[in-house]
C-alpha cells in the first residue's frame, strides 16, 4: 500500500467510482423507477437477442487478426530508427 501522503492507489479510485454509480443508480430507481424499469428491460431484450458470443468472438478475431501486421510495423519502425541512429554515428 501507498503510504505517501496526497497518493490513492487505483483500486480505491475504482471502488469510490463504483459506489458512486451504485449511489446515482439506487436515487434514480427511488425517484423514477418505471423508467429504470423499462430501461432494464430493454437492456436484457437486447442482451437476450443479439449474438453477444458471436459479437465477443468477433471483436477478439479481429484483434488477433490485427495484431500481426501491427507488430510487423512497429518492428520496421523500429530497424529504422536504429539505422538512422547508427547512420549519425
Amino acid at each position: 500500500m501507498n503510504t505517501e501522503t496526497g497518493t490513492t492507489p487505483p483500486s480505491d479510485d475504482l471502488e469510490s467510482k463504483f459506489k458512486e454509480w451504485c449511489g446515482c443508480a439506487e436515487k434514480c430507481a427511488r425517484e423514477e423507477p418505471l423508467q429504470c424499469l423499462s430501461i432494464a428491460f430493454v437492456v436484457g431484450l437486447l442482451f437476450s437477442i443479439l449474438p453477444i458470443g458471436r459479437l465477443v468472438g468477433f471483436v477478439v478475431q479481429l484483434a488477433f487478426s490485427l495484431l500481426r501486421p501491427v507488430l510487423v510495423i512497429l518492428g520496421l519502425m523500429k530497424a529504422f530508427e536504429e539505422y538512422d541512429r547508427r547512420q549519425r554515428d
